[in-house]
């Protein structure tokens, strides 16, 4: 696995976030799609590619099809499938690629042309939440099967984690326009920082509380709890390292697709664009990989957020209704 840029080395982008590509951005846009009357996703790696896969599947045989799809342009890059009876088990998600044993004879099967990539699980804690992100990058060698672990504060709004030695952090920030309903922003931390991620005792998927004792991110949670700001982004959160940003949007149609969320990932290993072909799946690198996956876990529990409150207001109003027609 090729290592990422140091903090030193690493080029982040502009703060300023819009729904388009970042002036100079060089990387990807990927697109959560959800499916209608389901709580699954299915990931493309661009808008386009969303529309390609829609028209591609009324003619998936024709030579020209095959060859564009052989490409990797024009189908979807992950299925997710969502655990919404389970404490636990949260989401598996399976990652496509193109068989080329059967490819020949059918073209591209959205049903079989996929392996299980990543299994995310969730633990809650006092503090904090993990979320545990095990990969198989290769489905036919398990010896480079691997995890990365978030821990999400439970108050404040940060989820760090450590990959290849450098230590990550996203930022939930609320809505600041029409355009979307939130926004995580994704970092990496200047050594200094203080940060969840580095007392981890690399033993169970918990804080080691012995060394974190003088960390100011932890404790006193009953304090953050009732205060205000504890809830919004701080500027010694961040970093000038800006690698990655999500929005969830106001849902677009295409076919049968709702586009509801978009990640902009920066790439950091290619000096140009014009080497990289962003529209193919075989142009994602393992780093990007894992930046989807997280975002998958932030659009679940948004989703589920957003379920709870709907919930909550058609009890508030179904209540309201009967009451009041009691009294008539």
């Amino acid at each position: 696995m090729t290592a990422l840029p140091s903090y030193s080395t690493a080029t982040g982008t502009s703060s300023n976030r819009s729904s388009q590509p970042i002036s100079g951005f060089k990387g990807w846009q990927f697109v959560i799609c959800e499916r209608i009357f389901s709580s699954d996703y299915t990931v493309f790696v661009s808008k386009d590619s969303v529309g390609k896969y829609s028209a591609f599947k009324h003619d998936g045989n024709h030579s020209i099809t095959k060859k564009v799809q052989h490409s990797g342009v024009g189908i979807p890059l992950l299925k997710v499938v969502t655990h919404e009876f389970s404490l636990t088990k949260m989401l598996t998600i399976y990652k496509y690629f193109i068989n080329e044993d059967s490819f020949r004879q059918k073209g591209f099967d959205s049903t079989n042309d996929c392996y299980k990539f990543c299994k995310v699980t969730k633990n809650k804690h006092i503090d904090y939440t993990t979320y545990i992100l095990s990969f198989t990058p290769d489905r036919f060698n398990p010896s480079v099967n691997f995890e990365v672990v978030m821990f999400a504060h439970n108050v404040l709004p940060i989820i760090d984690y450590e990959f290849q030695g450098n230590f990550y952090r996203w930022i939930k920030n609320g809505p600041s326009s029409s355009w979307y309903k939130y926004n995580y922003i994704n970092y990496l931390l200047n050594p200094n920082q203080n940060c969840l991620a580095r007392f981890w005792d690399k033993q169970t998927y918990k804080i080691n509380r012995d060394k974190s004792i003088d960390n100011p991110l932890l404790g006193n949670n009953f304090k953050k709890f009732f205060s205000f700001s504890s809830r919004y982004p701080k500027d010694d959160y961040t970093s000038l390292m800006q690698l990655a940003s999500l929005e969830e949007l106001v849902s677009s149609a295409v076919h049968s697709y709702n586009q509801t969320a978009l990640l902009d990932v920066l790439d950091l290993y290619e000096p140009s664009a014009d080497v990289v072909k962003y529209e193919s799946i075989h142009s994602v690198n393992m780093d990007s990989l894992i930046k989807v996956c997280m975002s998958l876990v932030f659009k679940r529990e948004e989703d589920i957020t957003a379920a709870r409150k709907k919930r909550n207001m058609n009890n508030y109003s179904y209540s309201s209704f009967s009451s009041n027609s009691l009294q008539i």
